[in-house]
């Protein structure tokens, strides 16, 4: 099974260099990833039979995802659910849909950080 990187389309390999280092590392560790489209996958939940939908095909659940880039913030609300369903399914997400949640509010972020590291420096706004 590979493992998924999500991005919000595959010109970013091309247009930001971190993706395909990323990538290269991964292969090196020999962990073999596969560059999906957000808007690629199909969220359909129940039902005995229930599959992982890529481009229309039915794929098994992979046991690893990333979060690449996500350029359009129009993403962010579908990437949750995506992400929400492919750990509900044992994936593994690396910044998972917890993780997008508390990065989207701002003061949430700043909340736990302080909570976390009381004498970190943050600049009041």
């Amino acid at each position: 099974m590979k493992n998924l990187m999500l991005v919000s389309n595959k010109k970013i390999i091309e247009a930001v260099p971190d993706v395909a280092f990323v990538l290269k590392l991964m292969a090196k560790a020999g962990v073999e990833m596969e560059v999906v489209a957000l808007p690629s996958i199909t969220v359909m939940m129940g039902g005995k039979d229930e599959k992982l939908w890529i481009d229309g095909e039915p794929r098994e659940w992979p046991e690893l995802v990333m979060v690449g880039p996500m350029l359009d913030e129009a993403l962010f609300y579908p990437l949750g659910a995506v992400l929400r369903m492919l750990e509900n399914n044992g994936a593994v997400c690396v910044n998972g849909s917890r993780t997008l949640d508390i990065t989207r509010d701002k003061l949430l972020t700043y909340q736990l950080a302080e909570a976390a590291v009381p004498d970190l420096p943050v600049v009041r706004t």
